[in-house]
């Protein structure tokens, strides 16, 4: 098995990274999400996300900091690139199908998810 280092903590064995380091998961959805979606988002009116990755970059049931808030993942489903309609787009927030895939490629993913998800408001 080789090893590699992390910028901080210890050695990790390579292939078996969590879905999401916690510390990366407290930065959060910001990072996942234009910043035109979030109102919508935080409203509720945007509740699923397209992605394509190489593997999930979220896990189900995990909870990601959006502005005053957290998203909590309640589903990760793989689906393929002709489940991808322009009904679709629009209910994740884009306007077509060309809109979504242009912002859904992270990197060198070839691997299609529908994450769907719900925001928590914190309570002041």
């Amino acid at each position: 098995m080789r090893f590699r280092q992390r910028r901080t903590g210890p050695p990790q064995v390579t292939g078996q990274t969590p879905a999401m380091p916690l510390r990366r998961a407290c930065q959060g959805a910001s990072r996942l999400f234009t910043k035109r979606l979030r109102e919508p988002i935080k409203r509720g009116a945007i509740t699923s996300s397209v992605r394509i990755w190489q593997r999930p970059r979220v896990k189900e049931g995990g909870r990601y900091k959006l502005d005053d808030g957290h998203i909590v993942v309640d589903r990760i489903l793989p689906i393929g690139f002709e489940d991808i309609t322009p009904d679709l787009a629009r209910a994740t927030g884009f306007a077509g199908t060309v809109d979504l895939l242009k912002t859904a490629k992270h990197g060198a993913g070839e691997q299609v998810f529908l994450v769907d998800f719900h925001f928590i408001a914190h309570r002041h």
